[in-house]
């Protein structure tokens, strides 16, 4: 995904672990999580995050090339294609902390695309 999409990589890690056996995992999962629709907090997890359609693979076939393919159309269903985030020219303002500059220069007021804030592209997804 790092690679397709040009992003950097957080991992999303739960406050408390999930059984290391894969069956006891599974069995956690089916049948506490789900039935009580339960979601695990994590560290370090941004609370005014977006999550977007996700994506399941078995580990078994994860290095194919089908999956490679797979990955690159979810990712670009949901806009993070390299070619969507290829940076034509910047402009530069001084800006306080937490203020989005679309790569044209002008200022992040709540509309959709790629802007960058405090040195990082950030990708703005439309609800």
């Amino acid at each position: 995904i790092q690679e397709l999409a040009d992003v950097d990589v957080f991992e999303i890690v739960p406050e408390v672990a999930y059984p290391s056996n894969y069956m006891e995992c599974v069995n956690y999962v089916n049948d506490v999580e789900i039935p009580q629709n339960l979601r695990p907090a994590y560290k370090e997890y941004y609370p005014n995050a977006t999550v977007l359609e996700s994506l399941g693979i078995s580990g078994s076939s994860i290095r194919n090339e089908s999956s490679k393919t797979t990955v690159k159309n979810w990712l670009n269903r949901l806009g993070f294609d390299k070619q969507s985030t290829t940076v034509r020219s910047v402009s530069t303002r001084t800006a306080h902390d937490g203020v989005s500059y679309s790569l044209t220069g002008q200022r992040y007021n709540g509309q959709h695309g790629i802007f960058i804030q405090n040195g990082k592209k950030v990708v703005v997804k439309r609800k």
